[in-house]
């Protein structure tokens, strides 16, 4: 069998003296026998018209999913998917380096070192880098826990 596309109307029941078969275009697909209409209580003839049936329905419902249209839409939805996915990727990165030289720029002006009277309990560097961590954790799926200095002007 060199050609596995059939056509849904080439499908036919043909009765023999022992079987049902099920022909498409030439080559036997299936072989109905009376001891399989006995166990579904039908006639031989019966049981190989329905199963002709199921198998033309099941050829139609493969030729429609896999028709040009259907791949050429499913090839657009793909690409399309895929550059909302870039510009969500960029939209975070672009946000989140605002958001990192915010902070930093926050330094000494709103985030002010953690003192009790003149003992310096936090330095106001660590609270920053802190808090780019946490922005760092909370906007990606692998979080970076590197430490980077930053240069204090204290």
């Amino acid at each position: 069998m060199k050609n596995r596309a059939f056509r849904p109307d080439s499908i036919k029941v043909v009765d023999d003296d022992m079987a049902s078969l099920i022909i498409a275009e030439g080559t036997v697909l299936l072989r109905v026998f009376d001891r399989d209409a006995a166990a579904e209580l039908a006639t031989r003839q019966a049981l190989a018209e329905r199963y002709a049936g199921a198998i033309r329905a099941a050829i139609e419902a493969h030729n429609v999913e896999f028709s040009f249209r259907s791949l050429m839409l499913s090839a657009i939805y793909a690409v399309v998917a895929t550059a909302v996915l870039l510009a969500i990727l960029f939209g975070y990165r672009y946000l989140f380096s605002r958001l990192y030289h915010r902070l930093r720029a926050l330094r000494e002006t709103r985030i002010r070192s953690v003192r009790i009277q003149s003992f310096e309990i936090l330095r106001a560097d660590r609270i920053v880098w802190f808090l780019v961590t946490l922005a760092r954790c909370s906007g990606s799926s692998q979080p970076s826990f590197s430490y980077t200095p930053i240069s204090s002007s204290s």
